[in-house]
């Protein structure tokens, strides 16, 4: 038993998905979230450089006192997981993927779309899961950078409406019925995507999966907390966030405590 928190990082607000679908599947663990957003967007940086930042973060829950790290972005994930789980032994991690084998079993028409930032895209990680999961479908891999950064601003109603339908359509070209959002920030935007899309197309991400595997991971060292104690929540940042309390808001996240 322990009553310690779970440490989950993003490059900024998006990893709050997760964080949701984590609270929601083990409402009494504590957590403590940092979003990098002085460095945020990282979907265009080098893989060394993601891994940097990505150490440093690791560093910092360490600190915090964290029994188990939710590395909550797929970007960081598919680039640098093996290396930050090498350097960090002792600290058990999950990480974030594509949902690939999700989008593969519910697809009837055998046409997928993966909708990530653009470093993911390019990722042998995210090649080796379709290739695994997808090889008997058209896959329409589509990387932008486009996105997070004006999720970060809070451009909800300014900047998305002008941007999203233009990244989408590469899928409704390809007629997909199965989307996977492969970056934590985008489920923030599924109302708008499933709006152009059309109810024909399943939008997918791995929230609820990550969450499942965080509680078998915890279960499994005797780590979960059944203390009895009320959980609490830190929301950390790198810089000023300008989107934090909104996402925090329109995902339904208690905001216990928010430093």
């Amino acid at each position: 038993m322990s009553s310690a928190p779970i440490g989950v990082f993003d490059s900024g607000v998006g990893g709050l998905t997760i964080v949701r679908e984590i609270q929601r599947r083990l409402p009494g663990e504590s957590v403590i979230y940092i979003g990098d957003t002085a460095n945020c967007p990282y979907g265009n940086r080098s893989t060394t450089e993601i891994h940097q930042l990505a150490r440093q973060m690791v560093m910092r829950l360490q600190r915090h006192g964290v029994k188990m790290v939710v590395i909550a972005c797929n970007t960081i994930s598919v680039n640098c997981i093996g290396e930050l789980r090498a350097e960090f032994p002792n600290l058990s991690m999950v990480g974030t993927a594509p949902a690939v084998k999700l989008a593969s079993s519910v697809s009837k028409s055998r046409r997928i779309g993966v909708l990530s930032t653009i470093a993911t895209a390019n990722s042998a990680y995210q090649a080796m899961l379709v290739e695994q999961f997808a090889s008997d479908c058209k896959v329409v891999n589509i990387g932008t950078n486009e996105l997070v950064p004006r999720i970060e601003r809070g451009a909800w109603s300014t900047e998305l409406p002008d941007v999203l339908p233009d990244v989408l359509a590469p899928f409704r070209e390809a007629e997909v019925d199965a989307l996977v959002l492969g970056c934590t920030h985008y489920p923030l935007l599924r109302n708008e995507i499933s709006q152009i899309l059309g109810p024909g197309v399943a939008v997918l991400d791995s929230g609820e999966a990550i969450a499942r595997q965080v509680g078998r991971v915890l279960e499994s060292n005797g780590l979960l907390n059944t203390s009895g104690e009320p959980p609490t929540y830190r929301y950390l940042t790198t810089a000023e966030s300008p989107a934090l309390t909104n996402v925090l808001e329109r995902l339904g996240i208690p905001q216990t405590v928010t430093l």
